[in-house]
């Protein structure tokens, strides 16, 4: 993660390949309508028409999470999307911040907050 970029801000997350996989396969089998990363540090893709629901979400922390959601609805579908950024973004300020001082930032932190991230977003 670079020192000056912090995954604090939207302005952070980019299209993936400057969005030329929208259109492809994705994660679960249908095409994506978006498809973003954070900063080299997480990554989040929207989809519709998947093998086993009309929308679906796959996201994770590289070497932490890697989650995926499914949607009955569009709206519903991008508003998780949107509202997933944020926590995902959380999770990635954890794991630098025990990066750079392991004692105050235990193993068991990131576990809880991947944890919650799945009970919160299903």
């Amino acid at each position: 993660m670079s020192s000056q970029a912090s995954p604090d801000s939207e302005a952070q997350w980019e299209l993936i390949d400057g969005g030329t996989s929208v259109g492809t396969a994705g994660p679960e089998d249908g095409i994506i309508l978006v498809d973003e990363e954070l900063l080299e540090t997480a990554r989040i893709t929207l989809e519709r028409d998947t093998d086993h629901a009309p929308f679906a979400i796959t996201c994770g922390v590289y070497g932490s999470l890697l989650h995926t959601c499914r949607f009955r609805l569009e709206v519903e579908a991008r508003s998780a999307y949107e509202a997933m950024k944020p926590e995902l973004a959380a999770i990635v300020r954890l794991k630098s911040a025990r990066i750079a001082n392991p004692e105050l930032v235990p193993p068991q932190v990131i576990s809880d907050a991947c944890f919650q991230f799945t009970k919160t977003f299903r």
